[in-house]
């Protein structure tokens, strides 16, 4: 095993998983998986009261994990999405998220909401669970009150897409772990040849504190400037995908902007903002992406759901114009110096009551949010232009190089030049 168990902590990688939870409505696990034979589990994101009480015993996780296996061998083997029915009769999806590597992800469970009597299914799954507890011991009688209300009804093939996007955008972090910052190497070393010999040190070591980007994204969507947003939405589909003409990317385009969605959604419910107005159009969201044919059609249904999900916050009475101001504000003085007392002066309010809005509504700093705005700039001009990854720096508004890397890996989790290598390699798809 080359990879450490350590690879799916890291932000990018644990920023997927939730995307992906979210999206699935069910958990997701990763496990090591080798010699055909299931190892400790590494994490989880999400929970089932149903799993946590059939695995508070012995006989229990045994009979998951001999559930899992035989999904697991064949997602090793086949390196695609493989559905599969747990002991307790809940559906899931295993897959192996790294070719070569001994991992394997678990999506569920789930209730399939498109398989056939659904509409009596039910009663069904209640039967199915109670024989599977009985069958390890568990008396039904005893069970956790509402012990089957979090398992989801979900479109199967909405679960099988989930673990296909979520397995490239594993990979895709992979990638970008594996590959040494050489191009910011180079030209530190150009600078600061002292320090070349100076080891590095392992990523797996690193430990930032992670910011969500999405928290700063709904900030711009209720309460800031929509040319902002609308910048950030397509530095979104730029990232997804360069290509966007050819049937496999807008396949993959379409699993990536409905995890967006949600991400947003979530974030949105994380920051206290009233989601409802918005949930009620997602399953017309979902049949709209299905239809769109290309990657313009893509992005002018993800600015409708966008537009429904600004509309439905604004309804809700979260707007604060005091947030909006400040972020107008902000944006006015980049890429130069942006401090907080000077922000709060020009709008007439206290440092302090500005930076308690921020925490309390959307959990970041001033800081945070200030560098969230120079980090998307930089991403346009690494996207766009041929400069130094220093001059990026310097045209962001972070003059030392060293430091400039460091506040891109803090939000998007790759070094600047590996962001740049991802976006040229998807343009070079293109020719």
């Amino acid at each position: 095993m080359s990879i450490s168990p350590d690879f799916f902590q890291s932000p990018p990688v644990r920023r997927a998983l939730e995307r992906a939870a979210w999206l699935a409505a069910a958990p997701v696990s990763v496990h090591s998986f080798g010699d055909d034979e299931e190892g400790p589990r590494i994490l989880t994101t999400g929970s089932c009261t149903a799993c946590r009480w059939v695995g508070s015993g012995a006989d229990g996780r045994a009979a998951c994990r001999a559930s899992r296996r035989p999904a697991s061998a064949r997602a090793t083997m086949r390196d695609v999405p493989v559905p599969f029915v747990c002991h307790m009769g809940f559906a899931c999806v295993s897959v192996r998220p790294l070719p070569g590597e001994a991992y394997t992800v678990t999506i569920g469970p789930y209730t399939p909401s498109d398989a056939p009597g659904w509409a009596a299914g039910q009663d069904t799954l209640a039967f199915d669970a109670q024989s599977g507890a009985a069958a390890v011991g568990l008396d039904p009688d005893d069970a956790p009150a509402d012990w089957l209300a979090d398992i989801s009804a979900v479109p199967a093939g909405t679960v099988y897409e989930v673990a296909a996007w979520l397995a490239e955008e594993i990979a895709r972090c992979h990638a970008e772990w594996a590959v040494a910052d050489a191009g910011d190497e180079r030209e530190e070393t150009a600078r600061e040849p002292e320090k070349a010999s100076r080891p590095r040190r392992a990523r797996a070591k690193r430990s930032p504190q992670a910011v969500n980007p999405a928290l700063a994204f709904v900030l711009m969507l209720t309460e800031g400037d929509a040319a902002a947003t609308r910048r950030s939405v397509d530095a979104v589909l730029a990232e997804v995908s360069a290509a966007g003409r050819r049937t496999k990317d807008v396949s993959r385009l379409r699993r990536a902007v409905a995890v967006f969605a949600a991400w947003v959604v979530a974030a949105a419910e994380e920051a206290g903002i009233e989601t409802a107005p918005t949930s009620a159009h997602l399953a017309a969201f979902g049949r709209d992406l299905e239809a769109a044919e290309d990657a313009e059609a893509i992005r002018a249904v993800l600015f409708g759901f966008l537009g429904t999900f600004r509309r439905g916050a604004r309804r809700a009475g979260e707007t604060d114009e005091v947030i909006a101001q400040m972020s107008a504000a902000i944006e006015e003085r980049l890429p130069g110096k942006v401090s907080l007392a000077e922000t709060a002066r020009a709008l007439g309010r206290s440092p302090t009551s500005l930076t308690r809005r921020l925490q309390r509504r959307f959990g970041l700093s001033f800081t945070e949010y200030v560098g969230r705005l120079r980090v998307e700039r930089a991403k346009a001009l690494l996207r766009d232009t041929s400069l130094k990854i220093a001059e990026v720096g310097a045209r962001v508004g972070v003059d030392d190089s060293g430091n400039f890397g460091r506040l891109f890996r803090r939000y998007e989790g790759v070094s600047p030049s590996a962001y740049r290598a991802r976006i040229r390699k998807e343009k070079e798809k293109q020719v």
